[in-house]
């Protein structure tokens, strides 16, 4: 059977045989191409996504200067709206299912605002809240579909350099430009919002962090261990400070060996010394506004810097609202500096479970195996307390790079390890 053409019985029925053949295999070559073009597409976009991940944290200390200055100008929502687009832009290319899931997300959520905005309410303000979160769910549904997709990011680039800036942004209050309040005892430079800060500068750290020990670069491991302690003591923001300590701890006594707990020791040891005088105006400032707290508003206040209070006001005015109200949230913005009070006042009931059942799934029950699951209960337990995680752009952006670059690194090592989180 030699010579035998083994498609000639489908030449002898089809004399258009030929030319379905050559259609046969454009077809088969313009499907591969489209499928290079659509990588190749994934590939420009993925780096367009790296430059404005970048720049996240520039841009907000740029408009956190001008915000302090009283210059007119907000950089910071248009930038994240752009970024918005190009991460839907992305996330279309690699998952068109997870795109619908997240739009959907997103409609329902607007749809919930409006109905609780109905009667003279704050349309525009709280649809800014909406977008904020939704921005941050979407960065993590695009990473983690890139990396699921077999794709890689370079998450250590916005760490590495997030964490250069943190340092630039502490000494921009030590020179005059940035922020340095609270009886000497916050240096948040330029970043505005102090308590979104916390949570931004936490992560970063703690990314850096693990990067190191990953590597088992111990040097670096060391250096970056007394600047972060250093930087949250100078920031003197408490989510950053505990956040770090608890999280810090973890890690040394995990996965480093006894004599380095010893190192890290006497090195912190030095740096007080050399930091000493700074380190007590802080402290000290710290203990003079938590004593005026107690003595004028009571223990309670102390703890929870002052938000019980009007926690405790908003809470009894919400429940004894109209059933509109609890199902939709109030129609004017609520400011209450308590996350899971935040999102309850102003997106109600229905809002409050939504957001809170997304949280959970993707971030404590979805890949609970490789998910830093001491980080996630600190994030979302120091929110619940002090506020400004889950509307916050900027915050909530950090955490999502971090949770998909935790599990990133995860697959980087052996099967049989894993990193203590």
């Amino acid at each position: 059977h030699q010579g035998v053409n083994p498609h000639a019985h489908r030449c002898s029925g089809n004399p258009n045989y030929v030319y379905l053949t050559v259609y046969d295999n454009l077809t088969i070559k313009m499907n591969k191409l489209n499928a290079v073009a659509s990588n190749l597409d994934v590939q420009v976009l993925k780096e367009v996504i790296l430059l404005f991940s970048l720049l996240t944290l520039i841009v907000d200390m740029a408009n956190g200067w001008f915000l302090m200055n009283g210059v007119p100008v907000n950089l910071s929502i248009p930038f994240k709206f752009i970024f918005t687009v190009v991460l839907a832009l992305g996330l279309s290319l690699i998952n068109i299912k997870k795109f619908v899931e997240w739009m959907m997300i997103t409609f329902t959520l607007l749809i919930l605002n409006f109905f609780g905005v109905l009667l003279e309410g704050e349309l525009l303000i709280k649809s800014l809240l909406i977008f904020k979160f939704c921005f941050w769910l979407l960065a993590y549904y695009y990473f983690s579909n890139l990396i699921e997709s077999g794709f890689t990011f370079n998450f250590e680039w916005i760490f590495s350099i997030g964490f250069v800036l943190l340092i630039i942004n502490v000494l921009s209050s030590y020179v005059g430009i940035g922020k340095y309040e609270d009886f000497g005892s916050r240096a948040t430079g330029l970043v505005f919002a102090p308590n979104e800060l916390s949570y931004t500068a936490l992560t970063i750290m703690y990314a850096v962090l693990l990067s190191a020990n990953q590597k088992k670069n111990r040097l670096k491991f060391y250096v970056l261990a007394i600047l972060s302690v250093l930087i949250s003591f100078l920031m003197g923001l408490k989510v950053t400070i505990l956040g770090l300590l608890l999280l810090l701890c973890i890690l040394i006594l995990k996965n480093q060996k006894k004599y380095n707990l010893v190192m890290i020791t006497s090195l912190l040891a030095l740096a007080v010394v050399f930091f000493g005088p700074t380190l007590f105006l802080i402290i000290e400032g710290v203990y003079t506004r938590t004593m005026l707290t107690l003595q004028h508003r009571g223990l309670m206040s102390a703890i929870f810097s002052g938000r019980i209070e009007h926690a405790q006001i908003t809470f009894d005015s919400f429940v004894k609202s109209e059933l509109l109200t609890l199902l939709f949230g109030f129609s004017e913005l609520d400011h209450t500096e308590m996350d899971m009070l935040i999102v309850l006042f102003n997106t109600g009931f229905l809002g409050f479970i939504l957001i809170y059942v997304l949280i959970i799934y993707l971030f404590v029950i979805k890949n609970r195996r490789t998910s830093p699951s001491f980080y996630v209960f600190i994030i979302l337990s120091a929110s619940s307390l002090a506020g400004h995680f889950i509307f916050s752009a900027m915050a909530g952006f950090f955490f999502a790079c971090f949770i998909v670059y935790y599990r990133q690194l995860n697959q980087s090592v052996e099967k049989d390890e894993s990193i203590i989180g």
